[in-house]
């Protein structure tokens, strides 16, 4: 953490996403800690994670990358802020390279108001049979929001198929299928 890192943030509302998963708050909550996990989902649809190292205590790190279909690599890094199992994570987020080195957001072609630093908090809470996320990643430019709503959307089927299949043997279809999500942003879907 001995970067210097740019620590302006978007004047706008956190990008907020709810999402109910049918599994206990700490499966869930492991899903966001362990490197083989993290591997399984954090990536989005036609992206998979081909690296996942992580550290997760107050002042740890973790350095990932997804890989588009196309061989493409997008590296991201952080630094966790605030665990508290199975309750919160609280993390920055900002693009790097292989090394770990922050890197703007122009370097994977996305818009240069994009932060070198965003802030990612995620609740954990229990419901009837399952347990809800409320995931807030602050930081991201309006230019931008579309897609990594999308992003974060298709990154949480994926963990729901991992948790949410590793019980399958207890639950009838129906109840596997009754997740849901729900995203604060109005967003235009062309």
């Amino acid at each position: 953490m001995n970067e210097k890192i740019d620590r302006k943030f978007s004047s706008q509302e956190p990008l907020t996403i709810t999402r109910t998963f049918m599994a206990p708050r700490d499966q869930i909550f492991d899903g966001f800690i362990n490197d083989e996990k993290l591997k399984q989902w954090w990536s989005p649809k036609d992206f998979t994670c081909s690296y996942f190292k992580n550290d997760p205590r107050v002042g740890g790190t973790y350095l990932g990358c997804m890989r588009s279909s196309d061989g493409k690599k997008i590296w991201s890094k952080g630094y966790y802020i605030e665990i508290r199992a199975a309750e919160k994570l609280k993390y920055s987020d900002s693009f790097a390279d292989e090394n770990g080195k922050v890197v703007p957001a122009t370097v994977y072609h996305m818009s240069s108001e994009f932060p070198l630093e965003c802030i990612v908090e995620i609740v954990f809470s229990d419901v009837v049979d399952g347990t809800k996320i409320t995931l807030k990643h602050s930081g991201i430019p309006e230019v931008d929001l579309k897609n990594c709503t999308l992003g974060w959307e298709e990154c949480l089927n994926k963990l729901g198929a991992l948790v949410e299949n590793s019980g399958r043997s207890n639950r009838s279809e129906a109840e596997i299928r009754s997740t849901s999500t729900s995203v604060n942003q109005n967003i235009d879907y062309v």
